[in-house]
């Protein structure tokens, strides 16, 4: 029986429903669910052409059939989550393990094009999908075809199990991919194509560390000098902000003691970047492109024809002489964390003092944009100069 409105009197009747309409409406339901059905297990082949996602056809969904090739992780108690959520946690470990974890389908894959081994790739997937709405690309590229990228182990995860093992700075989102890769091998130039060098003195913030990073890659710089103080090119909130060039972008890490080494075996010339005395800020300064020369504004330029007007500032340490400045032609450019707050000069800084200084009149910009300006004037300046 059926409850019915009359909206004249405002009665509920009740009425026997015939059999005739019952019948209609279990021929109509039968054929939704054939229709559905026959939808799922559809056998004609996928055209990538077609981008819409509810027209696709899937052919294995029908028994959601896990490829052989795929293990399910599940919980936090698994040996292996555990380890992916120790090598974003604990830099000892990644280091240990010479691994680390890489998210994104383009960043992968543009690993792997480059020969980079992949241990293990990781697809986000629903633990028990209803609906094959519930796995799209790129997890769903995979989970059809997991060998369109090589890797040792191929496993499965839901979206929080993704989340506990990237952190919730990853913000991943619910159809990752993320793989296991080893360290990339990373080659420094040679001697004679490194002539521009970023030094980074106690510069552990992930997100510093990955701005910088993004910027000598953008400004054409050879590589990066890490001292033992400084940050992990591998954390993986440096590799975002990065963009992940992190990865691939020369780097190497050293003591104070290796580092006047390596300058001198790569007969770099260190340049300190320190905020300018008071008794400097009212000073401007001009690039004689012919012979790299710095003349403050004063003085008589009238037997150059060259000159190139900059807002950076330089003088000789320790003494703020600002005569006979020559900008070398080899430069290895020194950024601390304290350079924000002139600081250097504390126990334990790299420090030389008949070394050229170099700085910009901005007391409270932060270390990455301040390198970031002079690493762009500095190329800016030196192009195309001869002794360059």
């Amino acid at each position: 029986e059926y409850m019915t409105y009359d909206k004249t009197f405002g009665i509920k009747n009740k009425y026997k429903a015939s059999e005739e309409t019952n019948r209609g409406r279990d021929l109509v339901r039968q054929q939704r669910v054939q229709h559905f059905i026959d939808d799922e297990t559809d056998n004609a082949p996928f055209s990538r052409e077609r981008l819409v996602l509810g027209d696709r056809r899937i052919q294995t969904w029908g028994k959601y059939p896990m490829r052989k090739v795929f293990t399910r992780l599940h919980g936090i108690q698994d040996k292996k989550i555990q380890h992916f959520q120790s090598l974003r946690e604990n830099k000892q470990y990644r280091w240990e393990q010479r691994l680390t974890l890489v998210q994104g389908e383009k960043n992968i894959i543009d690993l792997m094009k480059k020969n980079h081994p992949i241990k293990s790739l990781i697809v986000t997937a629903p633990n028990k999908p209803k609906t094959k709405y519930e796995i799209q690309p790129p997890a769903l590229d995979y989970l059809e075809n997991p060998h369109r990228i090589v890797a040792d182990n191929y496993y499965l995860m839901n979206i929080d199990m993704v989340r506990k093992i990237l952190g919730s700075g990853a913000k991943p989102e619910r159809h990752e991919l993320v793989a296991e890769v080893h360290f990339p091998p990373i080659a420094s130039p040679p001697k004679e194509k490194m002539t521009r060098f970023l030094i980074l003195e106690k510069v552990n913030d992930p997100y510093d560390l990955g701005m910088l990073i993004r910027s000598v890659k953008a400004l054409g710089w050879d590589g990066l000098y890490l001292t033992n103080k400084s940050g992990d090119v591998y954390n993986g909130f440096a590799q975002i902000v990065s963009k992940f060039h992190s990865l691939t972008w020369p780097y190497i890490y050293g003591s104070s003691e290796e580092l006047r080494k390596f300058l001198h075996d790569n007969e770099l010339k260190l340049l300190i970047a320190e905020p300018p005395k008071q008794n400097l800020q009212t000073i401007s300064q001009v690039f004689c492109k012919s012979d790299n020369r710095i003349f403050t504004s004063t003085e008589k330029l009238e037997q150059h024809d060259d000159m190139i007007k900059t807002p950076l500032l330089f003088w000789k340490g320790g003494t703020s002489d600002l005569s006979e400045l020559k900008l070398p032609s080899r430069i290895a450019l020194l950024l601390s964390r304290e350079l924000k707050s002139g600081r250097r000069n504390n126990e334990g800084a790299i420090s030389i003092d008949d070394e050229m200084r170099v700085g910009i009149n901005a007391p409270f910009i932060d270390v990455p944009s301040a390198g970031s300006i002079i690493m762009w004037e500095l190329n800016r300046i030196t192009a195309n100069s001869k002794n360059v």
